[in-house]
């Protein structure tokens, strides 16, 4: 996926989020709210883990930081982050690695 298009997708589940906080009342079957409620846990803890995550591999790592720390305040951008900057950086060393030998 374009680099452009993760904050797009991040700000998505973020208003998913929202609308999960807002309509969780209005569900009335029991399993299905706690359902819900388990699922909003679990998704705004991924996604405060992964900012803190993408904040500190681009403070130690990157050469020019501050793009990458204003971008770490969109939801789940980290993810985009990792398969963009993270994986492929290591698929590059693999292969530079297989090269040499």
């Amino acid at each position: 996926m374009k680099s452009f298009l993760w904050p797009v997708v991040g700000l998505a589940i973020a208003g998913l989020l929202v609308c999960i906080a807002v309509n969780t009342a209005t569900v009335s079957p029991h399993l299905v709210s706690q359902v819900f409620i388990a699922l909003y846990a679990l998704l705004t803890v991924a996604a405060a883990l992964g900012a803190f995550w993408m904040l500190y591999t681009a403070i130690r790592y990157e050469r020019d930081p501050l793009p990458y720390i204003l971008l770490a305040f969109i939801p789940f951008y980290w993810f985009g982050y990792y398969l963009d900057r993270v994986r492929s950086e290591r698929l590059r060393n693999r292969k530079q690695l297989r090269r040499f030998r």
